[in-house]
């Protein structure tokens, strides 16, 4: 129940309304043209560099409340700003894949190995023999491992025993029947662009196509599965290539990836009973019959509640270390692999637990996600894995780079949208001060995120027991968004914005039928995107793709 109540909620979160800060209480939306023709240029020397012109402090203290009190915005977040001269507006293409990448991934991620595909006998198929004898009983090995710790320390797994015995006795069986290696064929690593078949492929008409690259390689002996999807379309504007370690594959359609939703759901770490206990203790009851399903009592009770809550949250680190290799370590080697595929303009951006549920095994895989952002003149494109939309879930099609390591090493590495950015002017753009934008964000988030009584009420819930909500915001950031040209498929603009970024904690009323907790996992969510050059807020852009 708890996780078809996240999923319900995510589908709402996605549907918030955004609106901007202006001196009417008209709603303003940044887009690429308006953007453009509201933007004021000035000479950067006698502007003074960035830092100048914004005058940010190097934290902001934040404590905000919603009208409704369904919303509170708390924390000390780092304030970042490039130290730069000036920005400029930058035009974006993003590219579908050419032979060079293709090239590229070849001779400096595959060490000039092949792809290949597995060919099976229709008896085989029909006995569902897929893997070799060695593959089977590394398989073996790995539960037996398994099977071992949960029966000794069953307090640090959430595998049950008796479910890894059955699996056990049935890869054994298996064993028996299995042959010692199948035919093989090498896959063309031609790399193409039909776009009638992207079209094709983006209404699931078909399950591949010549724009579709996939098979299997070895990185000395261990097996990854790779694939590069090529179909951009009208419908589905993304291309990636992805390399993952993990058995072969029948096809295109059964990958399996590294993902922050697949760690979550196999994580049991999160104080349950501090959560429930800081939501029940200081639950506001309310009267249903109320308009819009208002909470009743003094404000100072909800802000106790939150206080409460946030102090039965704060113990857990918002990342807990799963490794034992050190983090330090595994960022050694994102750069180092980053760098020797041509990445050189990008840098780290953050890191995310991940996890990959693996079919074979009926464990679940987990890693460490090393999130890379291009930086161009010196000025990061900010990442965020969720920016709230204003009237319609948008795509980020900005450029992205993650590669994902456990303590055996490279469990996945996945690359979106190369893109070519272009200069728009030789000037640099006027920024407001940090005061401004903290001025929008204060007057403007707290109505933002607090419950929709409206959407709430389609999926069967008043507002007040939908949920409230407590967002931490870590990070105020200055940097380039993405945001999309809706004249030209492929094109958008880097604009210079504010990020107010941080995670978020939904409750719901004790004794109601979704009493509880639910949160957010990620720290990257963007709570309020502001431009920087005129403080109207920008519409959002979800990372649809992101792993």
């Amino acid at each position: 129940m708890r996780r078809e109540r996240r999923q319900v909620l995510y589908v709402l979160g996605a549907a918030l309304l955004l609106s901007g800060c202006q001196p009417t209480t008209d709603t303003v939306i940044v887009k690429p043209k308006s953007a453009i023709a509201g933007a004021k240029l000035l000479d950067g020397a006698d502007a003074g560099d960035v830092p100048e012109q914004v005058q940010a402090p190097a934290s902001c203290t934040l404590d905000l409340m919603a009208e409704n009190g369904t919303v509170r915005i708390q924390g000390t977040a780092k304030v970042t700003v490039p130290q730069v001269d000036g920005i400029r507006l930058k035009k974006t293409e993003t590219r579908t894949f050419e032979q060079a990448d293709m090239d590229n991934l070849k001779e400096n991620l595959f060490m000039g190995g092949e792809l290949t595909q597995r060919s099976t006998t229709e008896e085989q198929d029909e006995e569902g023999l897929w893997l070799t004898k060695e593959e089977i009983l590394q398989i073996i090995h790995t539960e037996e491992r398994m099977l071992e710790k949960a029966e000794k320390e069953p307090e640090k797994t959430d595998v049950d025993p008796g479910f890894l015995y059955e699996e056990l006795e049935g890869w054994k069986e298996r064993y028996r029947s299995a042959p010692l290696s199948f035919r093989e064929k090498t896959v063309s690593t031609k790399v193409s662009y039909d776009k009638y078949a992207a079209e094709r492929f983006s209404t699931m008409e078909m399950e591949g196509n010549a724009n579709v690259i996939w098979g299997g390689t070895k990185l000395g002996d261990i097996s990854y599965n790779f694939f590069m999807n090529n179909n951009w379309s009208s419908e589905l504007r993304n291309v990636t290539a992805c390399l993952t370690r993990g058995y072969p594959l029948r096809n295109f359609v059964n990958f399996h990836l590294y993902t922050s939703d697949g760690e979550y759901y196999g994580d049991d770490s999160m104080p349950e009973e501090l959560l429930l206990d800081a939501f029940n203790e200081k639950a506001i009851k309310y009267d249903g019959g109320e308009e819009n399903g208002q909470a009743m009592g003094e404000t100072e009770a909800m802000v106790e509640w939150y206080r409460d809550f946030a102090e039965a949250t704060e113990g857990r680190a918002e990342e807990e270390w799963i490794l034992d290799t050190p983090l330090e370590t595994l960022k050694s080697k994102g750069d180092a692999l980053a760098g020797s595929l041509g990445f050189d303009s990008f840098e780290l951006a953050g890191w995310k637990r991940v996890g990959m549920y693996d079919d074979y095994s009926g464990l679940n895989r987990r890693a460490v996600n090393l999130i890379y952002m291009p930086v161009v003149d010196g000025i990061p494109v900010t990442y965020a894995d969720y920016r709230f939309c204003y009237d319609n879930e948008r795509e980020d099609c900005s450029e992205l780079l993650q590669i994902a390591y456990d303590d055996e090493g490279l469990a996945q590495l996945q690359w979106q949208n190369p893109t070519r950015i272009y200069d728009m002017s030789d000037d640099y753009v006027f920024l407001l001060p940090f005061s401004d934008i903290l001025k929008t964000f204060e007057e403007q988030a707290p109505q933002l995120q607090s419950t929709n009584a409206g959407e709430a009420e389609e999926y069967g819930y008043s507002a007040w027991e939908q949920g409230r909500k407590l967002i931490t915001i870590t990070d105020i950031k200055l940097g380039y968004v993405w945001v999309p040209d809706d004249t030209m498929e492929t094109e958008g603009m880097l604009i210079p914005a504010w990020d107010f970024i941080g995670r978020q904690t939904n409750g719901w009323l004790e004794g109601t039928e979704s009493g509880g907790y639910w949160e957010n996992p990620s720290p990257y969510q963007s709570f309020l995107t502001v431009n920087a050059m005129d403080g109207t807020v920008v519409e959002g852009a979800l990372r649809l793709y992101s792993f």
